[in-house]
């Protein structure tokens, strides 16, 4: 019989050390006696440490271009309080973050300004995209040696401008960040095309305090 009120997947492993636990959901308590209900999450137990999963509603998510600001809230299951308390718990996560573009871009001009935005969980506005460094203003094009980005004078695919469908994607990996809790772009303007993918987040070990 599992033992009652585990918070993650990693302590549902090690306190049921003599059961068989396949890959599927179960009912994990993220904040033990905390206002976050118990909630069926998926334990993917063949990885190793095992990993537990909070999913977003995000994907593929077509934005309407404006010549204002646009910010989209990103939805969980069963909440974004769940998957805060989740990465509060575990060691280390990691979330997929896509974005595609026509024509519109995640930074401009020679001071590369800063066009597209993700908010942290502590409600911070970043600006580096999956793959990337923090504080980089770059996407994972831009890191690499030689720079891979379409314009090499880049530091992501989108910011070419270009008439036809890229993207920039890749994986945040933070605990302290994550999960993503809104997305906010100013160059989906009149004229462009964009869409964009936040992904289910993953967590996995035991933070210890």
């Amino acid at each position: 019989m599992l033992a009652e009120s585990e918070s993650t997947c990693e302590s549902l492993k090690k306190n049921n050390p003599t059961l068989s636990l396949t890959d599927r959901k179960y009912a994990l308590d993220f904040d033990d006696s905390g206002p976050v209900k118990t909630y069926q999450a998926f334990c993917n137990f063949s990885a190793d440490p095992p990993t537990t999963r909070v999913e977003s509603r995000d994907f593929k998510i077509k934005l309407i271009p404006s010549n204002q600001p646009i910010s989209e809230r990103i939805s969980y299951e069963p909440n974004l309080d769940a998957a805060k308390a989740l990465a509060r718990r575990s060691e280390w996560c990691y979330q997929y973050v896509d974005f595609g573009c026509k024509k519109a871009k995640l930074h401009t001009g020679s001071n590369n300004e800063k066009l597209g935005f993700w908010v942290s969980s502590n409600g911070v506005y970043q600006s580096y995209w999956g793959g990337a460094k923090q504080g980089s203003r770059s996407c994972a094009c831009g890191e690499t040696n030689p720079n891979s980005c379409i314009d090499t004078s880049k530091k992501c695919n989108c910011d070419a401008g270009l008439d036809k469908w890229h993207n920039d994607e890749g994986y945040l990996n933070s605990t302290t960040l994550l999960p993503v809790v809104e997305v906010m772009f100013k160059g989906v303007t009149l004229g462009t095309e964009a869409n964009f993918t936040v992904g289910h987040l993953f967590c996995a070990g035991l933070f210890i305090q």
